[in-house]
């Protein structure tokens, strides 16, 4: 593959050297690169500083034998210290900020942050319709959220581990030290020990 003519510490090498990847010298609002894995806040930013830039957004394929579309991500969250001084005050902040009773003003908080909406009950307000009509692409990001094979990652010892493991698979296979299936199977052999280490560690296992 080309990534292997060209060699994997190249590549490394040349995207270090990318400027910071916000504002107008991100990598692809400055042309430098042509496909990326992203999120839905690059829509807005784009508007911002690459108006004249072109793109397209789609869900990953999904692998053969599999159903899709599928994604990961990790949420943002809205909390209430258990020390907070007022938390009944915070609870009705965070409903009127994503719009739990009044949707349509939830609507004008996502849309002017580029949140994605909780449900549908924002979705389909006039004022988030609007916004798609002004951010078409944002459009592929709210029909994933409705996927059933869209998984949000729990933050924990074991979910680190697990994305170590393939943070790992995908630099040897990119380097060539190791095939795809190969370094699939040791990761899932290491995932397999890890969790039952961990069921010790809880009492919960041999």
């Amino acid at each position: 593959n080309e990534l292997g003519k060209i060699g994997f510490d190249k590549v490394q090498r040349f995207m270090s050297s990318q400027a910071a990847d916000a504002g107008a010298t991100a990598p692809l609002l400055a042309g430098n690169t042509t496909m990326m894995l992203d999120g839905q806040w690059r829509v807005k930013q784009a508007k911002d500083f690459g108006p004249q830039v072109r793109y397209a957004v789609l869900p990953m394929p999904a692998p053969k034998g599999c159903k899709g579309p599928a994604s990961i991500t990790s949420a943002n969250y809205l909390l209430i210290p258990k020390a907070g001084k007022c938390p009944k005050g915070a609870w009705e902040f965070i409903k009127y900020w994503i719009g739990f009773d009044d949707h349509e003003t939830g609507a004008k908080n996502m849309a002017e942050m580029g949140w994605l909406p909780y449900g549908a009950d924002v979705v389909e307000t006039a004022t988030y319709q609007k916004f798609l009509r002004e951010y078409p692409q944002y459009a592929t990001f709210v029909k994933l959220m409705y996927s059933p094979y869209l998984v949000t990652q729990p933050v924990g010892p074991y979910q680190a581990y697990v994305v170590n493991q393939l943070t790992k698979v995908d630099e040897s296979v990119s380097r060539g030290t190791d095939k795809p299936v190969s370094a699939l199977d040791k990761a899932q052999h290491n995932i397999d020990v890890e969790v039952r280490r961990q069921k010790r560690l809880a009492g919960a296992g041999p």
